[in-house]
């Protein structure tokens, strides 16, 4: 099996850091995502739903990447208030 680099972006680390996400989540969710959304231009969305401990109910952690050959570029990461709003049934 061949390894995967993920690559997060100087703009991805400080939004990460803004919004309080553990980046080591992060990397987990670029590389083994529950769903894995293609957005125009090539780019992919790969988000997982999980129990946040501090708000007290399911969140969902989409991530922003741009991947390529054995390369996973993280390109942001964000929380969105509404889960139903952006999860594929």
């Amino acid at each position: 099996m061949a390894s995967v680099n993920v690559i997060v972006t100087a703009h991805a680390i400080f939004q990460i850091r803004a919004r309080n996400i553990e980046i080591d989540f992060v990397r987990e969710v670029a590389m083994n995502p529950q769903q894995n959304v293609s957005m125009p231009g090539g780019r992919q969305v790969r988000q997982t739903q999980y129990f946040d401990t501090i708000e007290e109910k399911t969140m969902l952690l989409r991530v922003l990447v741009e991947a390529e050959a054995g390369v996973i570029s993280v390109v942001t990461a964000y929380k969105p208030s509404r889960l139903q709003k952006y999860w594929v049934e």
